[in-house]
């Protein structure tokens, strides 16, 4: 059923579409935006005006116009210094942060952020309103306008409604509201989504355009994790289960397991003790001092890079596993980008021996071209966050909601 489009819902739209190109392209002018929305130059002037008034946009500068001398055009941009947003993301319990991101991009607060378990959802919001706290007083003190609240979260996230279906544990409860929650408390907009669908959608805005929009954001460490960009936007699927790549089926000799069951860091480490003697692992051994029981996955990316055999034979296949995963997912979705995401992409070894697999694939045929390291990489631990309340603010064509 069609539905009936008010004129304040075109204004929000038209609004939307400017500050998405301002955004993505830098400073334009009216000219420029008239003639790319397909809007007439009054409507683009009258919206361009109210935003300000706003305090959203402002002329910067002018420009030579075409080739006529002497004609100037007034260029105006997102006013990107005093605009921010705040990100946390919840994820094991060291890797989760708060922080606070400028329209530059730019993190201006940050830190990390211990919790517990929690019992209830309520108790989860209380405890982040007054980790929260500070960076509101912070925004007030430094005339900073806080748009909202973006959090990333592992697990199943229904990021429509609002609702944490499945927390994995940080939460007893399933089906956690806390998008509501924490709206009730800090009466600005939120939106809460899945970790990894949160770095593919911050990939895309933050890299100003220059992808393609059709992205599989692949992450990898300590599982394996992806998302699916189309047209710009990520793909949540109807359970908001899309590209959940390391729960496919993999099958090995007579029987079949989950992909992240043969690449996860918890598989490296238990195939490295099963074997761990001097002779298989000889510098990890040399390392640990026959330690067994103190073995990391840092020690065996440390030995791996130092050039210990053992260890290369282990990453080795699931450098494979990964890309057998990689090659499915991509033969469903057709994506015009594959992006890698983790820690063991800043590894120089790690990423030699990878590249070196996928130019030895015969598989990956045309995808080989496509595949690339996150131009972000490693940066995503609070900034995927923000950038959600970034994008709502966007989308909403500026129009900050607050919330009685």
């Amino acid at each position: 059923m069609s539905r009936c489009i008010n004129n304040k819902n075109v204004k929000s739209s038209n609004r939307s579409t400017i500050l998405m190109l301002l955004y993505c392209r830098g400073a334009m002018s009216r000219k420029e935006l008239a003639n790319i929305t397909g809007l007439t130059p009054a409507a683009v002037s009258l919206l361009i005006g109210e935003m300000i008034e706003q305090n959203i946009v402002a002329e910067i500068r002018e420009q030579a116009a075409g080739k006529k001398v002497g004609r100037r055009e007034i260029m105006v941009d997102i006013l990107r210094p005093t605009h921010v947003c705040i990100g946390v993301s919840l994820s094991v319990k060291n890797e989760s942060q708060i922080c606070l991101m400028d329209f530059r991009g730019q993190i201006l607060m940050a830190r990390d952020l211990l919790f517990d378990p929690c019992e209830t959802g309520e108790e989860l919001a209380d405890l982040l309103v007054a980790e929260l706290a500070e960076y509101k007083t912070f925004c007030e003190q430094h005339n900073l306008v806080l748009v909202g609240l973006g959090v990333s979260l592992r697990g199943i996230v229904n990021s429509v409604e609002g609702v944490w279906i499945d927390t994995y544990g940080v939460v007893a409860q399933k089906n956690v509201k806390l998008r509501d929650l924490l709206r009730e408390r800090l009466r600005i907009p939120v939106v809460i989504e899945d970790n990894v669908r949160a770095m593919a959608g911050a990939e895309v805005l933050l890299s100003g355009g220059e992808t393609s929009g059709e992205i599989l954001f692949v992450k990898y460490g300590p599982g394996l994790g992806a998302a699916v960009c189309i047209q710009n936007e990520v793909y949540n699927g109807a359970n908001f289960k899309a590209a959940e790549l390391g729960h496919t089926r993999i099958q090995m000799g007579e029987k079949s397991y989950g992909l992240e069951d043969l690449l996860s860091y918890t598989y490296i480490c238990d195939q490295v003790k099963e074997k761990f003697s001097a002779e298989a692992f000889p510098i990890l051994y040399a390392l640990l001092q026959d330690k067994k029981e103190e073995l990391t996955i840092q020690h065996i990316l440390d030995s791996y890079e130092m050039g210990d055999p053992g260890a290369a034979k282990v990453i080795h296949e699931c450098q494979r596993n990964i890309l057998i995963g990689v090659y499915n997912a991509a033969c469903f979705f057709d994506p015009r980008e594959i992006v890698f995401y983790g820690k063991a992409f800043e590894l120089k070894r790690f990423c030699e021996d990878f590249w070196k697999q996928i130019e030895e694939s015969d598989e990956l045929g045309e995808y080989k071209k496509s595949m690339r390291k996150s131009g972000f990489n490693t940066e995503f631990i609070g900034k995927e966050a923000a950038t959600l309340a970034l994008r709502l603010f966007l989308e909403n064509g500026g129009y900050v909601h607050t919330y009685p």
